[in-house]
């Protein structure tokens, strides 16, 4: 089986080390020159991809997508065919729009952001006896501190402002934004889940923040259902026994998958509005419902009817199991797709982020 993933991020990565183990041919084509972002997770995952076998192609760009034919056509005119495309070439996805066959609705002004992340050595902290009494030593397991900070944007657009990416040195932000080492920004907007996760034919399907585009920088979940998707679709693919099983599989992979991420994100997505309360009733209620949770001291004397209300969804989604889920539903569903044994070998392309693959 073949899945072309457009982008060699996390998402892709993740895939490629799942269908792999599952016994798939995967290449994963990868749009920049080398390793990107989330270092440590990003080079683990790329150790493991390789390790089990994944074909990675850094530098290629992908400028076009055939659903009827399972195929990409790289920048330099090459074709390259597959028995699946798995689309996780993130925020800026073009093949979310060969699934859903329809453009993003404007955002409103309120889903429009600037963003601005940042790094901050912990011993930087530390030296500062203003900025050390920020720091919890217990939590802080590595040698950089990240922030990101959130600016609602509501001013006009320009289509060449969307793909807005820079480095930037902290020469005039205030003291503890000097400490940082580098900082990133750019433009994003929420847009809507997609409402299909898999194109018509079955040969395409989303995977990671490809369709979970409303995902800001800094929300809680966004890595975690990259992973999940990763997960889901290396399980199922586990149990294919001929290529006729694709569509049965990924119609299995949108059942099991578009329900929790809708919810997942609508709940992240209400928690940060929650969070930039502005200042008035709505923000005096939010802090009165969190003072709740915690008015009797310690962990173990809270208000757990509270904490519950306040926390309970964030337990429920920490506690999800991606394998469990595909097993719950192979328990239901298996038999009914497992009536031929005689296992194809397929393979796997992996588009990653942005419109460029390269080796």
């Amino acid at each position: 089986m073949v899945v072309h993933r457009r982008g060699g991020g996390i998402s892709g990565l993740a895939t490629a080390t799942t269908l792999r183990k599952a016994g798939h041919e995967v290449l994963v084509l990868e749009k920049g020159g080398g390793k990107i972002k989330h270092k440590d997770l990003y080079t683990m995952l790329y150790q493991l991809a390789v390790k089990e076998g994944a074909k990675i192609r850094f530098n290629t760009c992908v400028t076009e997508v055939d659903s009827s034919t399972a195929s990409v056509t790289t920048e330099s005119g090459e074709t390259i065919f597959a028995d699946v495309i798995v689309g996780a070439d993130g925020y800026d996805s073009v093949l979310r729009q060969v699934v859903t066959d329809s453009e993003d609705e404007p955002p409103n002004a309120q889903d429009r952001h600037v963003i601005v992340t940042f790094t901050i050595p912990v011993h930087e902290m530390e030296s500062d006896g203003d900025l050390r009494e920020l720091l919890n030593l217990s939590e802080v397991g590595g040698k950089d501190l990240t922030a990101t900070i959130i600016h609602t944007y509501s001013g006009s657009l320009r289509p060449e402002q969307e793909d807005w990416s820079e480095n930037r040195t902290l020469e005039q932000l205030q003291k503890i934004l000097k400490r940082a080492t580098s900082v990133a920004s750019r433009f994003y907007y929420v847009r809507q889940p997609p409402d299909d996760f898999v194109c018509a034919n079955s040969r395409v399907v989303l995977a990671g923040d490809r369709h979970t585009p409303c995902w800001l920088p800094g929300s809680n979940h966004g890595v975690s259902l990259i992973m999940e998707d990763a997960q889901t679709l290396g399980s199922l693919f586990a149990r294919i026994r001929s290529r006729d099983q694709i569509s049965q599989l990924l119609t299995a992979y949108e059942e099991i998958r578009h329900p929790h991420c809708y919810e997942t994100q609508t709940w992240d997505y209400h928690q940060r509005l929650q969070m930039k309360a502005p200042v008035g009733p709505q923000q005096d209620g939010r802090d009165e419902l969190l003072r709740q949770t915690m008015a009797y001291g310690g962990w173990d004397h809270m208000d757990e009817a509270s904490f519950r209300l306040v926390w309970g969804m964030e337990l429920t989604l920490f506690a999800h199991d991606a394998t469990e889920k595909v097993e719950d539903w192979w328990g239901q569903y298996g038999a009914f797709i497992t009536r031929r044994h005689d296992r194809s070998s397929m393979e796997v392309s992996v588009l990653l982020a942005g419109t460029t693959i390269s080796e």
